[in-house]
């Protein structure tokens, strides 16, 4: 049997990733073969977006200064792609919502 973990996060709790090594723990502690076991965090392009795509995309992650929907600077990160020349900004974090 093969298992696949697909968890999105838990808004305030647990980030997606988390919430997929906690569902692989308890999956191993029951028997499981690790080596069936597929973990792919789900994210909608919110929080933790950046989080889950930089690890599976080839993504520089890169410091940038901004302003916050108040017109405070804040500092936050994006993840570029130098191939293609895209970025990829979660806008709550960008803004300081997050």
């Amino acid at each position: 049997m093969e298992i696949l973990i697909a968890m999105n996060s838990f808004k305030g709790s647990l980030s997606a990733i988390d919430a997929s090594e906690i569902v692989e723990k308890a999956a191993l502690e029951l028997g499981f073969n690790k080596t069936r076991i597929f973990k792919v965090p789900i994210v909608d392009g919110g929080t933790d977006s950046l989080e889950v795509w930089s690890n599976f995309l080839d993504l520089e992650p890169i410091a940038i200064n901004t302003v916050n929907p108040l017109g405070k600077p804040i500092t936050t990160t994006i993840l570029f792609n130098k191939d293609s020349g895209t970025a990829y900004i979660e806008m709550a974090k960008a803004s300081g919502v997050h």
